[in-house]
């Protein structure tokens, strides 16, 4: 008996009834840029020998941007800018001016997969060191990319 009122109790309410809804997947990629491993970048003029003339180093560096990402890529003036004029500071206090340049300096990503090599160019001319006391001579430029 006690079956057959569950029968009649079920079919009265009748079957049960899902409820199905959308939900949404969301996602975001960021525009982003950053350099594959530029702690391995050194312009190094070598021995500056006064007579020897203008000396010209170039390294590549390699990044990365988003795809689609437009890159900028900035440089500052160096710890020991005069103006607007790059200088190395020398052990005895002396300075040798330098120009510095980079190629490209702007862009579209391409993805991880693709990088983009920036190739750094730095020049002295023969007369920024003809008369520079003897020494080590350094600075240090902070590049940026930026999307």
């Amino acid at each position: 008996m006690m079956r057959i009122w569950l029968c009649l109790a079920l079919l009265l309410v009748g079957p049960a009834r899902a409820d199905t809804r959308g939900m949404p997947v969301t996602a975001s990629v960021p525009g982003s840029c950053k350099f594959s491993n530029a702690d391995d970048v050194v312009l190094d003029f070598g021995t500056l020998v006064p007579g020897q003339g203008v000396r010209q180093v170039s390294q590549p560096v390699a990044f990365t941007c988003s795809t689609g990402t437009q890159y900028t890529v900035t440089m500052d003036l160096g710890r020991y800018p005069d103006g607007q004029q790059r200088r190395m500071r020398g052990d005895s206090g002396g300075y040798i001016p330098y120009a510095l340049s980079a190629a490209p300096t702007s862009g579209s990503g391409q993805g991880e997969l693709t990088p983009i090599s920036l190739v750094l160019t730095a020049s002295v001319e023969a007369a920024a060191y003809v008369d520079s006391p003897i020494g080590s001579y350094n600075d240090n430029v902070v590049l940026t990319v930026s999307p």
